[in-house]
């Protein structure tokens, strides 16, 4: 990234954070197999560090609901908490109260539930109040919920939604346009398309813009947002100073079928800056995503590169633990650019059915200065018993896991379908 001069009236006037809640929201569900087709529920909620700011929760609620079953309420539990906000030459909000230089505190929950019946339209549903007082895009927002929701299609197929792994709220410069990293990955490969939506309070509720502010310039006139899903960035470009609530939807199709979906309600901070962030990302022909069979060895290794070629790169590698696996990992750094490397070997005895997937993640960080750039990463391992006479009694669909989808794959094979 090349020196960020920021003025400091700017940053009096857009970024004093008021007394606030939720910065930003996710939901998402991971399929983990068995017998039961258990799910992991994975809520992430974000808060600005400020003075009488509330904290966040030990615990949220999930709703779980569709047509097939009754209405449940299911309670995640914090099982990670870390600061966002890293400046080189001076504290944050978290560490001094009184910094100039806003903080955020991340909290992830999790829980798992058993969905062992076929539905079309399962909802994973949360909400909570409220929203940064300071958000100027958004009329009142200091009284407004946030709501998100994901949602699941598993009558034919098995589903895993697509993991953003890069935390939001996002530093931005005003006057230029800003690179911001869309990492996204997807166990199971399917289409991926993303969809600008207007924040949302509740199911059927969208937060009222303020004035001067619309779904098609939610920066403010004469803005630029764009979701580029091929190269994994958001394009954006603002005038504007101050903090920017902004919301979407990522639909998974498969064969031309919705399998799936998530909403994101994110913030964005437009700081007055001399030049935007750039953060190290991916190289273009970096591979994330990766299929593994009982026995088979692998080594991988992904590149990052930032575009200031003078900035040095660090990587922090974090795999799994799983009884019976070793990973190792290195990184080797260069001016612009660092790679990482990972091997391992799958256990012979590992079974599909029990580990549909894992991850590797990795946080990309450089050494710019005041604000450090980084961008947090993740490689998907997709399972296969990749034996071609293997047989598993009873599973007539070939995903290694005998259920209640096994008969319907009987019934099409034999055109016993009405």
């Amino acid at each position: 990234m090349k020196p960020i001069l920021l003025t400091l009236l700017g940053l009096l006037l857009c970024c004093r954070l008021e007394a606030s809640h939720i910065a930003s929201a996710d939901i998402r569900y991971e399929y983990l197999g068995g017998p039961n087709n258990t799910y992991k529920l994975t809520l992430t909620l974000l808060k600005a560090c400020e003075p009488g700011g509330v904290q966040l929760q030990p615990g949220e609620s999930i709703v779980i609901s569709s047509s097939c079953t009754t209405t449940d309420t299911v309670y995640a539990t914090n099982v990670s908490t870390d600061t966002l906000g890293s400046y080189c030459a001076m504290p944050n909000s978290c560490s001094v109260p009184t910094a100039l230089m806003p903080g955020f505190i991340r909290k992830v929950y999790t829980v798992n539930v058993d969905l062992p019946l076929a539905c079309a339209d399962y909802k994973f549903e949360w909400s909570n109040c409220c929203r940064n007082a300071g958000i100027v895009n958004l009329s009142n927002p200091s009284g407004l919920n946030t709501y998100v929701k994901a949602t699941m299609n598993n009558l034919s197929s098995l589903n895993t939604n697509v993991w953003f792994p890069n935390p939001s709220p996002f530093m931005i410069a005003t006057g230029t346009m800003n690179s911001i990293p869309m990492h996204m990955v997807d166990a199971e490969n399917d289409s991926i398309v993303v969809t600008s939506i207007q924040p949302m309070t509740d199911a059927s509720t969208n937060a009222a813009w303020q004035t001067g502010f619309t779904m098609s310039n939610p920066l403010g006139a004469g803005s630029t947002l764009t979701y580029d899903v091929v190269n994994q960035v958001i394009q954006v470009q603002t005038s504007q100073m101050g903090k920017f609530a902004l919301a979407m939807r990522v639909d998974e199709y498969r064969a031309g079928t919705l399998v799936g979906s998530s909403m994101r309600d994110f913030t964005i901070v437009a700081l007055n800056a001399s030049a935007a962030q750039t953060v190290p990302m991916p190289a273009s022909s970096s591979v994330m995503h990766y299929v593994t069979c009982p026995g088979q060895s692998h080594s991988i290794s992904v590149t990052f590169n930032d575009a200031t070629v003078t900035d040095s790169v660090f990587l922090n590698i974090a795999t799994p633990t799983m009884t019976g696996w070793t990973f190792t990992s290195s990184s080797t750094s260069a001016p612009g650019t660092a790679t990482a490397t990972i091997s391992w070997t799958t256990p012979g005895i590992m079974n599909p059915a029990n580990l549909p997937q894992f991850y590797f993640t990795v946080q990309a960080t450089d050494n710019s200065c005041p604000m450090t750039s980084f961008g947090q990463y993740a490689i998907v391992v997709q399972t296969a018993q990749c034996v071609a006479d293997s047989v598993w009694p009873g599973d007539a669909n070939g995903d290694y896991t005998v259920n209640v989808y096994d008969p319907l794959a009987i019934a099409v094979a034999h055109n016993y379908v009405g």
